[in-house]
């Protein structure tokens, strides 16, 4: 919407510190989803994502590369990201190792751990990769050109592709080794 002759710019929310950090409560959600129905959308044992978790993990991933106002905001926030991540990362492992005090642990508190973990890491990667990667050289700006249109046609096909594995009678490591 139009006021006063200034468009609304939707993007001005997440210039606030932190902010960015609202994107992780769809995947939260979403996350939840895995721990209330295990088996209803798409999710095989504990540490898996469901479909609408990819998807989301998607839409952010094309919405941060098409939209380079947020560069500054991962800029920004890349660095608390990964200090983050880690011990959540790690009381999430710690948590699956000892699976009776797993199952004792709320979905919700699961659902917190994984979805703000995964949300946090991939802003860190982003972050990361864009303060140390992003460089103007001639070769990689020809190869980001072509990448992206690859990126997007691959990555529908291999997230329905694994959900479709995942279902399979099969050890983890066969089912990682027919998805790579």
């Amino acid at each position: 919407k139009q006021s006063q002759g200034k468009r609304h710019d939707w993007l001005a929310l997440f210039q606030k510190p932190g902010a960015i950090f609202l994107l992780s409560i769809p995947i939260i959600l979403t996350t939840e989803l895995n721990f209330v129905e295990p088996t209803a959308f798409g999710r095989t044992g504990t540490g898996g994502w469901n479909i609408f978790s990819h998807f989301l993990f998607f839409s952010y991933g094309l919405l941060f590369s098409f939209d380079h106002r947020f560069d500054n905001i991962i800029d920004r926030h890349w660095k608390i990201s990964a200090v983050i991540a880690v011990p959540l990362l790690a009381t999430y492992a710690w948590l699956l190792t000892d699976i009776p005090y797993y199952e004792a642990v709320t979905s919700w508190l699961k659902a917190i751990l994984l979805g703000l973990a995964g949300f946090t890491t991939v802003l860190a990667i982003f972050g990361f990769a864009h303060q140390k990667i992003n460089r103007p050289l001639k070769n990689i700006t020809a190869l980001n050109r072509g990448v992206m249109p690859f990126y997007i046609i691959h990555f529908p096909i291999v997230i329905i592709f694994g959900f479709f594995v995942t279902q399979l009678n099969l050890g983890l490591i066969p089912k990682l080794a027919i998805v790579i």
